[in-house]
């Protein structure tokens, strides 16, 4: 497991530690970079969870609907509505800094 975790993280580091590739000229371009580089990519992990969150839901929803298990069911939509506020609430936040970036002009 930690093997795993140092991965993870020397993974995502990496693009850190190549300052010399990507010369800053300003506060502006080191900003950038680190939307780009960094806050993209797990913006895009996270809503690929919450969406994979999302249709386990759905299909726990509809499988156990057609056993007849109102239990499982049951669960199946609480996950549904919960994956459905957290892509509203991930949706929300991404469009309130890209406005904030354009407002920046970051």
């Amino acid at each position: 497991m930690l093997k795993k975790v140092e991965f993870a993280v020397l993974f995502f580091a990496f693009p850190l530690t190549v300052f010399a590739a990507a010369p800053f000229t300003d506060f502006k371009s080191f900003v950038d970079y680190l939307i780009t580089s960094l806050l993209n990519p797990l913006i895009q992990i996270t809503f690929t969870l919450i969406f994979v969150y999302f249709f386990y839901g759905v299909a726990k929803y509809i499988w156990y609907s057609s056993t007849g298990d109102m239990q499982k069911r049951k669960e199946g939509y609480h996950l549904l509505v919960n994956g459905t506020i957290a892509i509203a609430i991930a949706a929300s936040i991404w469009g309130i800094v890209s406005f904030l970036k354009y407002a920046f002009g970051v």
